[in-house]
């Protein structure tokens, strides 16, 4: 469904992304993109989702067809300046956006269309990196958008591999809403305590387990003086409750469940350290310039953009292991090195600012749609 404003714009943009109603990465992106854009831009929103397609895998193309009838209709119908299609680099989502850019590229529009990679499967950008024929489909449909955008530098690498020009791939991040007057917002619990986080969709992978183990090895080497919270909500969420219980660890563990909102926002700002020891296949997870934004260190791996944005020892440590052991050591020595920690912290407060808040991605974003546009 095409979502319209009436309101006189000098640049009109079609963006291809689920319906807002969705959860989830892309979706927050979009939504954050079209309210901090300047007024020269009028957004329409195409839903790439519908109910039918959550049929299975092999189904899922054939209930395309109505989409494709509704985005060639609106394509013949409306002048766009410019058209930007939001796909993770995953089989399905891959084979989907294919079918929508062959579409532009078949009305004579691909000049002014951009490709931005949310989410990254460098297995798969390997195998058709190294399959003559998916090699040859993907770069002779992709190559034709006028620009790329990736999360960070491997994605590049990958699809230079593939054949993609390098001068058409632009490395971008994704970006977060900061709080009002959040200078003037001191939120740190004053209770002597440190304050850790794990915020995420609850899965082994994103290393909710290797999390719980640091509480395990902080009791059982006699430190107390710390809570740890578990936010949000998925399929290991009475797993984890279950793992907690069972060690003994209520009384330094709060798992609220699913938060948002000024909630969230509370959440973030209460607490010291972002301890999130993923080992999922992670684009540029927004969740870390949150913590950022609210002044906190973060520990983590390795993962996607996440090297990119945290520097070892600098604003925070990056672990590349799955032995809690690992994580322990870091939470431990901010633990007892409390200026480091604080030093960690406003720096990293002041990194999101100036770097990954929604105004400023934003604004960088805008000054490739005007550049593109008016070329």
């Amino acid at each position: 469904m095409i979502e319209k404003t009436k309101i006189k714009c000098k640049y009109n943009i079609l963006l291809l992304f689920p319906s807002v109603v969705y959860k989830g990465g892309v979706v927050d992106f979009c939504r954050m993109l079209i309210n901090y854009l300047s007024s020269d831009f009028h957004v329409d929103h195409f839903n790439i989702v519908t109910e039918v397609g959550k049929k299975g895998f092999i189904k899922r193309p054939l209930y395309l067809i109505p989409s494709v009838y509704k985005l060639i209709k609106s394509l013949i119908s409306s002048h766009y300046d410019l058209i930007q299609l939001n796909p993770s680099f995953k089989e399905y989502s891959l084979i989907r956006d294919s079918i929508y850019l062959l579409i532009i590229i078949w009305l004579g529009l691909s000049k002014k269309t951009i490709v931005f990679f949310h989410g990254w499967n460098q297995d798969l950008a390997a195998k058709i990196g190294t399959n003559f024929f998916l090699r040859g489909v993907f770069r002779w449909v992709y190559k034709k958008a006028a620009i790329i955008f990736v999360l960070y530098n491997h994605c590049k690498a990958q699809l230079v591999n593939i054949g993609i020009e390098p001068h058409k791939i632009k490395i971008s991040t994704t970006m977060y809403e900061s709080i009002e007057n959040k200078e003037e917002y001191s939120g740190k619990k004053k209770d002597g305590k440190l304050h850790i986080l794990f915020l995420s969709r609850f899965l082994r992978e994103k290393g909710m387990y290797i999390a719980s183990d640091v509480v395990r090895l902080l009791v059982d080497n006699g430190y107390k003086d710390f809570r740890i919270m578990f936010a949000g909500d998925g399929p290991e969420y009475e797993n984890l409750k279950g793992y907690i219980s069972r060690y003994g660890l209520e009384c330094f563990v709060d798992i609220p469940g699913y938060i948002s909102g000024k909630k969230k926002t509370d959440v973030f700002e209460q607490n010291d350290i972002f301890l999130f020891p993923t080992y999922y296949g992670e684009g540029c997870p927004v969740v870390i310039m949150e913590a950022m934004g609210a002044g906190q260190a973060v520990i983590s791996t390795p993962r996607g953009a996440i090297p990119d944005i945290v520097e070892h020892n600098v604003n925070g440590f990056i672990i590349d292991s799955r032995d809690p052991r690992d994580f322990y050591e870091a939470v431990l020595r901010l633990l007892e090195d409390r200026e480091l920690l604080n030093r960690m912290q406003e720096l990293n407060r002041k990194k999101a600012q100036e770097n990954y808040k929604a105004e400023v991605v934003t604004k960088k974003i805008e000054s490739i749609y005007r550049s593109l546009i008016n070329d």
